[in-house]
């Protein structure tokens, strides 16, 4: 079950779990898709200090693929700049088929913000996998 309604602007669709978990979906991959994705991570991490509960991502490119990992380096230098004091992350990574080298090259960036994050990839047919992992030793979502 989803809380509220979900949020789309173009190519990045966003929704919340029931779960707590942050689900974040590529429709396309554009110019604009990196700056969906951060607009939605920065409205996630808004008001959120290392003191909150640790944030439970999901980013899905399945459909689409992920966007450009040079946009994504941008985008996370500037959402490093605009949240120093951020909580704690754990990302599951949702791929189709054989993106393996991009899904790699991801959760290396990812972890250049912050090596306490948990980052790992999933197949498609392993979502619920994902979500079993992302909620593991959780009492409550963030």
């Amino acid at each position: 079950m989803v809380t509220g309604s979900p949020r789309s602007v173009t190519s990045c669709l966003y929704r919340r779990l029931d779960s707590g978990i942050h689900e974040l979906t590529f429709t396309n991959v554009s110019p604009d898709t990196v700056t969906e994705l951060f607009a939605h991570l920065n409205a996630i991490f808004d008001g959120k200090t290392h003191r909150d509960p640790r944030l439970l991502i999901l980013l899905d490119g399945s459909a689409a693929g992920f966007p450009p990992l040079n946009r994504v380096m941008n985008g996370g230098k500037d959402l490093v700049a605009r949240h120093p004091d951020r909580p704690l992350v754990r990302y599951a990574l949702i791929m189709q088929g054989n993106m393996r080298y991009i899904v790699s090259a991801l959760e290396r960036v990812i972890q250049l913000f912050r090596s306490s994050n948990e980052v790992r990839s999933f197949q498609s047919s392993e979502r619920a996998a994902a979500e079993a992992w992302l909620l593991r030793d959780v009492q409550s979502g963030g």
